[in-house]
């Protein structure tokens, strides 16, 4: 099947993000450093029994090879007031990541943010091929819940929290 026209893809892009989601940081250490990827292909209540996650990476990822080799992996579900955290995270420098931030290490070298609205110790349960994709389902192996701060919320290609914007929308949808 051929691959979808660059702009049916922005369509499609378009309409996922139209769905809000919360803002998940994925995370752990190897020999080679620490390890982050921002996402908001996060999904949580995937099974209860066992509790399953799931994440969705990039083929052409990076850092998804150091987390999918890591013994546990750490996921903080960001509060509305962690905007620069996820700015520093996400940033094109790699070297400069992680300045400033001083993760929690779980079992496994899982790192966990401090302040996120809740966290979980999760380990590789499964990968499926999907698409451009690969979907890693989670299996949370602990987890703690925050009374506050309230989630970030992904929509649109913006961040809210609290019901304000916290970055508008970066395209004109």
């Amino acid at each position: 099947m051929p691959s979808a026209s660059a702009a049916s893809r922005e369509r499609t892009k378009q309409l996922f993000a139209s769905f809000p989601t919360g803002v998940a940081v994925l995370a752990a250490q190897d020999a080679q450093g620490r390890w982050a990827m921002p996402m908001s292909t996060f999904t949580v209540g995937i099974s209860l029994d066992p509790p399953l996650v799931s994440a969705a990476f990039t083929r052409s990822s990076r850092t998804w090879p150091h987390l999918r080799s890591a013994a546990r992996i750490g996921v903080s579900l960001l509060g509305e007031d962690q905007h620069a955290v996820l700015r520093r995270l996400g940033g094109a420098d790699r070297a400069a990541r992680w300045e400033g931030l001083e993760p929690i290490v779980l079992e496994g070298s899982a790192l966990v943010l401090p302040g996120a609205a809740a966290w979980m110790l999760t380990s590789l349960e499964a990968v499926h091929p999907a698409g451009d994709h690969e979907l890693a389902l989670l299996r949370v192996l602990d987890h703690g819940l925050h009374a506050a701060p309230r989630p970030m919320i992904y929509h649109r290609s913006g961040l809210y929290g609290r019901g304000a914007d916290l970055e508008g929308p970066a395209s004109g949808s």
